[in-house]
């Protein structure tokens, strides 16, 4: 768990996992900041990261996880409750996901 991507998206045969981090170039990610894809038919043990061929479907994955924080972003926002008479406040920050496991050394 710990130094793997924090979002994962799985469809009845791929599962992608990402940070929706940005790079300006493939060689500036670390390790736990790589996108992975595995397909779950073939390699169901998932050791296979098969991201590099399945390019376009990791970038349809990250797209719909940007538009899927976008929507919990806005929610937690207020946009959810319509046009109230009161002033929607949170009651915490929102806390972006966005980024890689922090470093765990166990407990």
């Amino acid at each position: 768990m710990f130094g793997s991507p924090t979002f994962a998206m799985t469809d009845n045969r791929y599962k992608c996992l990402t940070n929706l981090a940005n790079f300006s170039s493939l060689d500036d990610r670390t390790d736990n900041q790589r996108d992975l894809c595995f397909d779950l038919m073939a390699d169901r043990f998932e050791t296979n990261d098969i991201s590099e061929e399945q390019t376009d479907l990791i970038h349809q994955t990250r797209q719909r996880l940007s538009e899927w924080v976008d929507s919990y972003r806005a929610s937690h926002a207020g946009a959810d409750y319509g046009n109230t008479e009161e002033h929607f406040e949170p009651v915490a920050p929102f806390e972006e996901v966005i980024g890689s496991w922090p470093n765990h050394s166990g407990g």
